[in-house]
């Protein structure tokens, strides 16, 4: 029987480009919705200079080129807003209403329309207007204050986690605002602002500061709290050594069969660990040495106690627990490359995600969006492409 994924039949309108947009277009595409890329000619989105990247986010999408700054190219991009369900931007705020689609102007044309912005600091504030990067979002949302070791400068995360977040954020709110949509034919606009979504990732800093006056430290690897909370090196490489509780602490000196420890007063508390957690460590290196990371783990496992090893990119394709769950796809770049990227995560028994394998070229499916949905004829569309107008 052949399974309809869950947002089957949605007609998603990206103009979005680098990565917070795409990942909330590539979400809702997994989730069976068809999503048409809205690429401004001749170079599109410029995440395609990082091949795997664009690949990634934007597998499974129809790619449309369309410069909405002309003004045939501004009525063609009326149509497709007309016929869509959800529009999904990440322009600098302003920008699309300066371009003649407003709030006003997108309700006009379809006043079921979904519209989700996503962008740096949101649509209102001092900020609206400033330029920002992922490590700048980490400064500004109090994340690179608390990161690094307690000696050292802060220290970012690697990569675009911030807008990673915010497109998952956006795909949730896109999710609720559909819902709302079929319920009462509505649309709405869903806003994001990544600064917010960085915030909202501090976990308790902020109650904690509010509430008690405590301000949160670089602490590195190592809990606070209590102790071992950390990364320790093993026979083959780093391993996570969590064992902060009490019972947890007595479950891991059982299993190195070392009682005296667990004897021994100077350990006896949470806040007595942190405070000799360099001594700690010393006594835990000879039993680590001794044992690789996959030794450490399965071991530390029988006693329920949550170890893990530290990976490598080919450690986590190789890993046991995500080939058994067929997490990776077989994806192929618009230049023709093959590559392993990761899947859907998230699993619905009754309709599960389908996510494309395949990132489109540039332009791709311009017959396909403007001759057969539209009813361009041929002859315009070359003119346009000409013109430089798709």
């Amino acid at each position: 029987m052949q399974v309809t994924p869950p947002l089957s039949g949605l007609r998603v309108l990206e103009l979005a480009w680098q990565v917070a947009g795409p990942v909330c277009g590539r979400l809702l595409q997994m989730a069976g919705a068809q999503v048409s890329k809205v690429e401004r000619p001749p170079q599109g989105d410029p995440a395609r200079a990082r091949e795997w990247l664009f690949t990634h986010l934007n597998a499974g999408k129809r790619s449309i080129t369309l410069d909405f700054g002309r003004p045939e190219g501004a009525a063609l991009l009326a149509e497709l807003i007309a016929r869509h369900d959800l529009l999904l931007e990440s322009f600098s705020p302003g920008a699309l209403a300066r371009a003649g689609f407003d709030q006003e102007r997108l309700s006009q044309l379809n006043p079921r329309l979904v519209v989700v912005s996503v962008s740096n600091f949101g649509q209102w504030g001092p900020y609206r207007d400033y330029r920002a990067a992922d490590i700048v979002e980490y400064a500004l949302g109090g994340h690179l204050y608390i990161q690094g070791e307690p000696d050292q400068p802060p220290l970012r995360h690697w990569g675009e986690q911030a807008q990673y977040q915010a497109g998952a954020v956006a795909a949730v709110g896109a999710a609720a605002a559909l819902l709302h949509q079929r319920r009462t034919g509505q649309g709405q606009q869903v806003e994001v602002s990544i600064m917010e979504v960085v915030v909202s990732l501090l976990e308790s800093t902020v109650e904690l500061y509010t509430h008690q006056g405590q301000v949160r430290r670089r602490t590195g690897n190592r809990y606070p709290w209590t102790y071992p909370v950390t990364l320790l090196p093993c026979a083959d490489g780093w391993v996570v050594v969590n064992a902060g509780s009490e019972r947890s602490w007595q479950s891991f000196c059982t299993m190195m069969g070392r009682q005296d420890l667990l004897e021994d007063p100077r350990y006896a508390t949470p806040a007595q660990r942190v405070e000799r957690a360099d001594e700690i460590d010393a006594l835990l290196q000879p039993w680590l040495s001794q044992r690789t990371r996959q030794q450490v783990m399965a071991e530390a496992q029988t006693w329920r106690l949550p170890f893990g090893p530290v990976y490598a990119p080919a450690d986590v394709l190789a890993d046991s627990q995500l080939q058994a769950r067929g997490y990776f796809l077989t994806a192929t770049s618009p230049q023709g490359g093959r590559a392993r990227v990761p899947g859907a995560t998230v699993r619905l028994s009754r309709t599960p995600f389908q996510p494309g394998q395949e990132a489109p070229r540039l332009g791709q499916h311009n017959q396909e969006v403007y001759g057969e949905e539209l009813g361009l004829p041929r002859q315009q569309l070359a003119d346009l492409q000409q013109r430089g107008v798709i």
